[in-house]
């Protein structure tokens, strides 16, 4: 193919050298830990993931590392009528245990992911254990279908799973229990008094495609005895009518739905509703300030747009970066260190435009001194991020963002049900 030109720029790599910079890169994110965690995706035999099987057993068979292997068994119907359900399942772990073993890497525990309700008798998955061909046959353990992820680690726990991974790493003496503050944030997600109805305009209507965000929320919710309800909008007909029940509005990432994130976006503005618009959606917020609010033309190079003030997508390495906030309204400490998927360059003359308006610019990147936090200085909540401040929010620790804006949007709940009452 390289003698017809097919590869005219670059390199051809070879499989063994695309193994060494996968085991290169294993090594040195595991220099600093004594047990890291990977997670290999998909089904066990997808050629996809065949080379990490394989680089992990090379590195195993060099004594390099010490691999302690769980197999996730796929998720189990109980059929009650058919009485065979302990073979089906068993069939099926057996084959999958035969091809990770087959790949260099068996297994050392199996999980089942089951009903939550479901009860498994021990000598059943004992005898799983046995069959499959397991060091220890009592390593099967079961991951129940909990209503929260969060209520997964002290079920593991309990089952003592990662008891033994210590064991086998000869890490015993290290093991502190340290499910308490989950319990506590599971207490706070079941027990929440105030509700909150919060509005998502992403690039698709899909919970699983927001995941992080959604997570992100819930944390900053537990915070505030908030559970909070998310209204996924699209560009569906009824999305106004939608818009115009929620208490606080996220504006998130995506090249869809342009026109209606903005139109929502000039909503939120001029109703003083909480909003906060991440990534790409930031780009909208100024897009929609500068061409409604001071009628001025701005392009987004994403959206194919020209005009002397455009807004570039950069090849910049993406990652942690640290910022120098101007106002610091919203954050609790400094310096802050925030995860950007996507550097976007803004015009030059963006500052002075903006100098004597509504909207500032009240972050920049310390590096390359590009704005990434913008903000409405005459708005209860009205916040533009270039980074996704969900990626580094968890369970009792929130990002002050999502909790400032749950704390603004009860706020403005409450305002309207008094300004309803006084109608």
């Amino acid at each position: 193919m390289e003698n017809i030109s097919k590869f005219r720029h670059g390199q051809i790599f070879t499989y063994r050298y695309i193994r060494q910079i996968i085991s290169d890169w294993i090594l040195e994110e595991t220099k600093n830990s004594e047990i890291t965690v990977m997670e290999i995706g998909g089904t066990i035999g997808d050629k996809e993931s065949e080379i990490l099987f394989d680089t992990l057993n090379l590195l195993k068979s060099q004594q390099k590392i010490s691999v302690y292997t769980i197999m996730i068994s796929p998720y189990f119907m109980h059929a009650e009528s058919a009485g065979l359900e302990m073979s089906y399942r068993s069939k099926m772990t057996r084959q999958a245990f035969e091809k990770s073993w087959r790949l260099g890497l068996m297994p050392n525990a199996i999980i089942f992911r089951v009903p939550k309700n479901l009860q498994i008798p021990r000598n059943d998955l004992d005898l799983i254990g046995s069959d499959t061909g397991l060091q220890d046959a009592k390593d099967v353990y079961l991951d129940p279908d909990f209503d929260n992820i969060y209520e997964l680690p002290k079920c593991i726990h309990d089952q003592s799973l990662d008891k033994n991974v210590l064991k086998y790493f000869g890490l015993n003496k290290l093991f502190v229990k340290k499910t308490s503050r989950l319990e506590k944030y599971m207490h706070g997600i079941k027990s929440a008094k105030k509700e909150l109805l919060l509005g998502v305009f992403g690039k698709t209507v899909s919970d699983d495609s927001f995941i992080s965000l959604r997570e992100a929320i819930d944390h900053a919710g537990v915070v505030q005895d908030t559970k909070v309800k998310i209204v996924w909008l699209d560009d569906s007909q009824d999305y106004k009518q939608e818009l115009l029940k929620v208490d606080v509005l996220i504006i998130g990432e995506g090249l869809n739905y342009v026109q209606q994130k903005i139109d929502a976006l000039t909503y939120a503005r001029e109703n003083s509703i909480p909003c906060l618009a991440v990534s790409f959606g930031c780009s909208l917020l100024v897009k929609e300030f500068f061409e409604k609010n001071l009628n001025k033309k701005i392009a987004i190079e994403e959206l194919r747009e020209n005009g002397p003030l455009i807004i570039n997508k950069t090849d910049l390495k993406t990652g942690s970066v640290k910022l120098s906030l101007i106002s610091p309204v919203h954050y609790e400490k400094l310096p802050i260190d925030e995860r950007i998927r996507h550097w976007t360059k803004y015009p030059e003359k963006l500052e002075d435009i903006l100098n004597n308006s509504d909207l500032q610019i009240t972050g920049i990147n310390i590096e390359t001194k590009q704005p990434v936090i913008f903000e409405n200085k005459n708005h209860p909540f009205y916040v533009g991020c270039m980074f996704h401040p969900e990626y580094i929010s968890h369970p009792g620790h929130p990002h002050s963002l999502f909790v400032k804006l749950i704390k603004k949007g009860l706020k403005h709940k409450d305002a309207r049900k008094t300004m309803l009452f006084a109608i």
